[in-house]
């Protein structure tokens, strides 16, 4: 049975929002504590003081990074996070990962913040993220921790669950879903995010205290033997699959300037079309046999 609950910050509270009555109508309220390496929500006290009054499943996240700036050392914005925060048992802690400039190494940089985290706290956070960003690069180190997954994709985003299928890639699975960020919930008078959580109290409890473990301990392998592997990174056929698919899906993502290399743009290609074809085992970072074969049948002869 899935739970469904909202996260909120000092914007929900500078609309209008009755913490109290929204945690009364929801399963569970996540709050924002804390960004950066100095920064406190305006409202993280008095939010998450009501929450904890209801009674209501409660959790804290931290943004990563400064307002339109690199994150920081990982380890000073895991303290700051930790410093701010008198978690309870039951209580989730949460990396929100999602930064317009993000640091040179996105996977070690999370890895790092995670396990500064759960060497402070005594517990893993979740991680959130968008569902494509899963997919951009294999997030070994992250995953090696086996931190909760929490994505986000909104389809319309109109305020309701979209009938969409979601695609993690090598991570295999997730926890929560944040479905839109135009939701309505009861003591809120502008819009909130809504989330599904896949599971009832008992595994809420159990991922916020550690003791189970939100992803596989090993990470999700990938057949490497395909397309790609035998035509290489650097080779006519790449550019070739650049302007196929310019012209076959320009909705996917528009290679502006095709070029026999296996870059940015078109790994972001390859990783919708395997979206799309419903194959969850693509990380995106390479084409492998079943790529491979989804290609050929949509009619790219390489």
């Amino acid at each position: 049975m899935a739970l469904h609950g909202v996260d909120v910050s000092h914007h929900q509270n500078d609309a209008g929002m009755d913490v109290r009555r929204v945690a009364k109508a929801v399963d569970f309220v996540i709050v924002k504590a804390t960004q950066g390496s100095s920064f406190v929500d305006p409202r993280c006290r008095q939010n998450l003081d009501g929450v904890r009054e209801v009674g209501c499943l409660t959790g804290t996240y931290h943004f990563a990074g400064a307002t339109g700036k690199v994150p920081g050392d990982p380890a000073a914005e895991a303290n700051h996070y930790c410093d701010t925060v008198d978690r309870r048992p039951g209580e989730v802690l949460v990396l929100d990962y999602e930064p317009v400039k993000p640091p040179a190494d996105p996977d070690g940089w999370c890895a790092a913040f995670l396990t500064q985290a759960r060497e402070r706290m005594g517990v893993m956070p979740l991680i959130y993220m968008g569902e494509l960003n899963t997919r951009e690069r294999a997030w070994s180190r992250t995953r090696a921790l086996s931190p909760g997954l929490w994505i986000a994709r909104y389809g319309k985003n109109n305020g309701l669950r979209p009938s969409i299928n979601l695609n993690v890639g090598s991570w295999g699975r997730f926890d929560m879903w944040q479905y839109t960020s135009e939701g309505r919930a009861d003591g809120c008078k502008g819009v909130v995010d809504l989330n599904d959580f896949n599971g009832d109290a008992a595994t809420w409890q159990r991922l916020a205290d550690g003791t189970a473990s939100g992803q596989p301990a090993t990470p999700v392998g990938f057949d490497v033997a395909g397309w790609r592997a035998t035509k290489g990174d650097s080779s006519p056929h790449i550019e070739a699959l650049q302007r196929w698919g310019n012209r076959e899906f320009p909705a996917f993502c528009k290679i502006a300037a095709p070029a026999p290399r296996y870059g940015r743009q078109t790994a972001a290609f390859v990783r919708e079309f395997a979206h799309r074809s419903s194959i969850p085992e693509a990380d995106g970072e390479r084409i492998g046999p079943k790529i491979a074969a989804a290609l050929a049948k949509a009619g790219f002869a390489g």
